[in-house]
């Protein structure tokens, strides 16, 4: 995957001040798919030198539509 395919599919995609330099939100069916999609297409893009994942374990506020009402 190029850098370009990734910025195509990354849902949302900040620069920061700081480390880390970028972050981004991506969406997969489950860990397993994430971790395929990291090691399979992330780590591959030239320049990626370290990667760090959290996960939510609850969303409390958002200001995204739910969809479901």
């Amino acid at each position: 995957m190029s850098c370009h395919q990734f910025v195509l599919h990354a849902l949302e995609l900040h620069r920061l001040f700081g480390t880390p330099d970028y972050t981004a939100r991506v969406a997969t069916a489950d860990t397993d798919a994430y971790e395929s999609f990291l090691t399979d297409q992330v780590l591959t893009i030239p320049g990626i030198a370290r990667v760090s994942s959290r996960f939510a374990m609850k969303t409390l506020k958002t200001l995204r539509p739910s969809g479901g009402d």
